[in-house]
């Protein structure tokens, strides 16, 4: 039996935020039923989400608290907010 891909998604990526994410992720499932999914970002803001899509509700969270502004340069944010979901993906999920 295959193992079940897992996909590690920032959650507060986009310019519409948490739910368009949570949204897709959950279309995906319906189309791909063995994804596993882990969200990073505002916990607290990830569940409300997860709430309004069941078929996620056995997705992992990963709580970043910090968010990076619009108008911050890339590397000085990255270096600046350890916290951040695009950081924790990049340190916890990328090769």
């Amino acid at each position: 039996m295959a193992k079940a891909a897992r996909i590690a998604i920032d959650a507060m990526g986009g310019d519409t935020g948490v739910a368009v994410m949570l949204a897709g992720a959950a279309h995906a499932s319906t189309l791909w039923p063995d994804l596993e999914f882990v969200f990073v970002g505002e916990e607290g803001l990830i569940r409300a989400e997860i709430a309004k899509h069941p078929r996620l509700a056995s997705a992992q969270i990963v709580h970043a608290p910090d968010v990076i502004a619009g108008e911050e340069r890339p590397t000085q944010a990255i270096r600046r907010a350890k916290t951040t979901s695009v950081n924790s993906v990049a340190v916890n999920w990328l090769p």
